[in-house]
């Protein structure tokens, strides 16, 4: 598995801490165990995996959909992911981010917009 600068993790006592650099030649992580920096990282989701880059992108969708009516954020959201496929237009890991995202505040608000419809590939088969 790959680590990451910015990727949260969890010590063996289950406490959370931020991943603040990576040294691959020495095999080193240095931890932020700070609470609240974790919790600032971790504000809109784990992001786990995902370079600069599609952190930006990730953080700027969720930002573009912020709205203190969760259900309208939750409509914005969808919409936005929407749009997106449709376009075929951005990182593929983020938009599977964003749809997670996107599945766990629908799940949180007890919430599915009304036109909501999912891809049955994207449907876990057991």
């Amino acid at each position: 598995m790959r680590i990451l600068s910015g990727d949260i993790v969890f010590q063996r006592d289950g406490r959370p801490a931020l991943v603040k650099t990576v040294n691959k030649e020495e095999g080193k992580v240095v931890l932020e165990q700070e609470i609240d920096q974790v919790q600032k990282s971790a504000n809109r989701g784990i992001k786990n995996n995902l370079l600069q880059e599609q952190r930006e992108a990730y953080n700027a969708v969720l930002e573009d959909v912020s709205n203190s009516d969760k259900h309208q954020e939750i409509r914005d959201l969808y919409g936005t992911i929407q749009k997106l496929k449709a376009n075929k237009v951005g990182d593929s890991k983020v938009l599977r981010y964003l749809e997670n995202e996107l599945m766990h505040r629908m799940n949180r608000e007890k919430y599915t917009p009304k036109e909501f419809e999912i891809d049955l590939e994207n449907i876990p088969l057991f």
